[in-house]
């Protein structure tokens, strides 16, 4: 059965550096200010990626923070030549930060299977599970998705798992297991993906949940989380032929650096586009 597994969701700090890990590389990124973040009063966001970055201006130990949704961490490795997420992140220096959380989302492509088996057997109470809550919420108002939550978004870890062949209308046709680590448990699990390559963040992932589940309430479930270990990393998009998406993705970038750089807007590529139109009716 094919399935992929990937980073979701990062963010880190590295106390009393005397600057950002993140980019290593500064010509290669353009940040805009933001508002700061949950003590740091100084933000910057990269204006391609997305990907945020704090400062304190009043303390010194706090060092900086990096967070990046999982959107962010896909146009990252899309900008990278390899198109990995994982050597994208080691390349650009997100190593270099201590993370306070850590989502991993692992898809099964089973087109829903899997999560509505997971939600049977947590209404059944079969799950053994180190989780003290347990639920499951189905979709209303006409829709068909399930989704099932394993402990508490403040723990060390909770799991989410749903129909994403139901939420995304058949696009991506999976069961989708979400995991989120946070504090001393998300730092733990980013420093075993020791190397930047799909088999340690499969190991990872795996041992994670089964950490958290001993079992899924079937031999069946039970078997198919194996499923982990042979995880390949995301299929890279498709080349698409459609106009606006790819200016959007290839051109928008570039004059969006532009824009913000420029001292006067009569100095833009925009403007002198807009001016070369106007020459030409």
């Amino acid at each position: 059965m094919k399935t992929t597994t990937s980073i979701d969701w990062f963010t880190g700090s590295n106390s009393f550096a005397k600057h950002h890990p993140f980019p290593t590389q500064q010509d290669q990124f353009t940040f805009v200010p933001c508002s700061g973040w949950a003590g740091y009063d100084v933000g910057m966001r990269e204006l391609d990626t997305g990907i945020k970055r704090y400062t304190s201006t009043s303390r010194a130990d706090m060092g900086f923070a990096v967070l990046a949704s999982a959107t962010a961490l896909q146009k990252l490795a899309e900008q990278h030549p390899s198109h990995s997420m994982l050597v994208a992140l080691w390349d650009t220096g997100f190593r270099e930060y201590r993370a306070s959380r850590l989502d991993l989302a692992i898809d099964i492509y089973d087109e829903g299977a899997m999560a509505w088996a997971v939600s049977t057997a947590a209404e059944n109470r079969i799950i053994v599970t180190k989780a003290r809550k347990v639920s499951v919420i189905k979709s209303v108002m006409g829709g068909s998705g399930v989704t099932t939550y394993l402990g508490s978004r403040q723990g060390s870890r909770f799991i989410r798992i749903y129909d994403k062949n139901s939420e995304s209308k058949g696009r991506v046709p999976t069961s989708r297991f979400e995991l989120q680590a946070n504090g001393a448990f998300a730092a733990e699990l980013w420093k075993m993906i020791q190397r930047p390559e799909q088999s340690d963040l499969n190991a990872v992932a795996y041992a994670a949940m089964n950490g958290f589940v001993s079992s899924w309430g079937h031999e069946m479930l039970d078997r198919a989380m194996s499923f982990v270990f042979e995880a390949v990393p995301p299929p890279k998009p498709e080349p698409n032929e459609d106009t606006w998406l790819w200016l959007s993705s290839q051109v928008l970038p570039t004059l969006k650096r532009d824009f913000y750089l420029k001292d006067k807007p009569s100095e833009t590529l925009l403007n002198r586009l807009w001016k070369a139109c106007l020459m030409d009716e």
